[in-house]
């Protein structure tokens, strides 16, 4: 029973990925420009489709059950989650719409539950890997801000 549970969330992670890859590619705005690719605006648009690849890197993760599962769900759940939170904190400006916050965040905390519990009896989280998600999400949400 755990194995359709399993493929059933990854399933689920997959295509919510698949379909706010879709939205944020199609608000894109993508520049032949060379000296775009050096603003803050047009690299901070690209946040929320890596934000999204991650997801998807997960779902399929989780799908086919691959060992580093939950570093994947884990580096997908602190990176969307800093990104929301610093904006509600006023860190940060993010380039997320009201509905992609929400479902982000939602898929974000089951992501981050699913990580840390081992729910689906994958390759529990080493603090090492831990660390790593939380900095990586910090670096992903803060670095352009400050540059």
């Amino acid at each position: 029973m755990k194995i359709k549970k399993r493929k059933i969330v990854g399933a689920g992670f997959s295509i919510i990925a698949f379909v706010t890859i879709g939205i944020f590619i199609a608000q894109t705005d993508f520049s032949i420009q060379l000296q775009s690719y050096f603003s803050l605006d047009y690299c901070m648009q690209f946040v929320p489709l890596v934000i999204s690849l991650l997801l998807l890197y997960g779902g399929v993760s989780l799908f086919v059950k691959r060992p580093n599962t939950n570093f994947a769900l884990a580096m997908f759940g602190y990176a969307a989650l800093e990104e929301i939170l610093f904006d509600w904190f006023g860190i940060i400006s993010t380039y997320l719409s009201t509905y992609s916050i929400v479902i982000l965040f939602c898929c974000a905390i089951a992501a981050l539950w699913i990580a840390h519990s081992n729910s689906f009896n994958l390759k529990r989280l080493s603090t090492r890997e831990i660390i790593i998600s939380l900095l990586f999400g910090a670096v992903e949400s803060l670095l352009l801000n400050f540059l």
